[in-house]
């Protein structure tokens, strides 16, 4: 045991993030770079193009990127980011391969993503422990202890990175649902797990949970992030960052360790370099509804003045266009990038 209240290095921040595909998650990740080495644990070689795209358009070092392939490889993760500050960040896999090398130990680990980490891979080694079995109606079931031990699994998967002396960016895809029947039926808006009691850990592991999100403006796509919003839309605001922020973790991290104002105008969340043509409709920051909304975002302390964002985005609920991807990733090992 040690003190750590004194400690100016004990200053780290999890933040959790959401969205759909093309609402500017990995680019957020990518700002990390601007805090010191960032380590990006990337569950699908796809998601190496957005990372190149979104650094080369930030003008920022491509952060390093380890391919995980199943919970083993996070875990060994984990274990090396409680490891001697003093030596090099080294972590070496369950069959003694080693994962990531860096000279520098990380200042930020980005997940990309806790959905598939829980949703695809433990969910894959729960299975493999205890494989389904045929139910009454013909179809594959698990057995009826699977969303206890999944539920566990993920909470200590959560704890273990939250624990770790780095900042945590937790990125996950975005879940839109109703809930409830009848008259209690309502419209639920959050990060994406398999089952509804992990939600609620991954929130409450983290100091900031936000949703991404990406609108036009004069054909233009903007790329926000929303803090503070209806209560059917799941997040976590912390001070001084505003209700609708810049993607911009760096600015976050600084500010929130200085307490001190935003730098950068929301609108200037917008790039002319499309990475795709998904549009996003954004949360409003009111009991209005969330399609076709309005939304005005008020700073905190220490703001200059009050933005407003106009949804822009498909005034239906259909599903939202996954964005393409222009350019095959490149077949690599583990370590894909340094």
């Amino acid at each position: 045991m040690r003190r750590i209240d004194q400690d100016e290095r004990e200053r780290y921040w999890n933040v959790l993030v959401y969205g759909e595909n093309g609402s500017g998650k990995s680019s957020l990740g990518v700002t990390a770079q601007r805090l010191g080495p960032t380590l990006v644990l990337l569950s699908e070689r796809q998601g190496m193009n957005p990372i190149r795209e979104a650094a080369k358009r930030l003008n920022l070092p491509i952060p390093a990127v380890a391919l995980m392939e199943d919970t083993a490889d996070y875990r060994a993760i984990a274990n090396a980011l409680h490891g001697d500050k003093a030596q090099p960040f080294r972590a070496v896999g369950p069959r003694g391969e080693v994962l990531v090398e860096m000279a520098e130990w990380p200042v930020t680990v980005v997940i990309d993503s806790l959905t598939d980490a829980i949703g695809n891979m433990m969910v894959a080694s729960i299975r493999k422990m205890s494989p389904q079995k045929l139910g009454d109606d013909g179809l594959p079931a698990d057995a009826d202890r699977f969303h206890n031990v999944l539920t566990d699994k993920a909470n200590n998967f959560i704890t273990e990175f939250r624990d770790c002396p780095v900042n945590m960016l937790f990125l996950a895809l975005l879940d839109d649902k109703q809930v409830g029947k009848g008259k209690d039926e309502k419209r639920r808006i959050g990060p994406k797990f398999p089952n509804k009691n992990i939600g609620p850990i991954a929130s409450s592991a983290c100091n900031v949970v936000g949703m991404a999100y990406r609108t036009m403006d004069a054909g233009r796509p903007v790329f926000q992030v929303a803090t503070l919003t209806p209560a059917h839309v799941v997040s976590k605001h912390a001070e001084p960052l505003r209700a609708i922020e810049v993607p911009d973790f760096g600015e976050w991290v600084t500010r929130l360790n200085n307490h001190s104002a935003p730098s950068t105008p929301v609108e200037l969340a917008v790039s002319d370099d499309l990475e795709s043509s998904v549009q996003v409709t954004p949360p409003a920051t009111s009991d209005t509804p969330l399609v076709g909304a309005t939304t005005a975002a008020t700073p905190a302390a220490g703001a200059n003045a009050t933005t407003t964002t106009q949804a822009t985005g498909p005034t239906g609920e259909t599903p939202i266009q996954a964005a393409k991807q222009e350019e095959k990733p490149r077949a690599s090992v583990r370590r894909l990038v340094q």
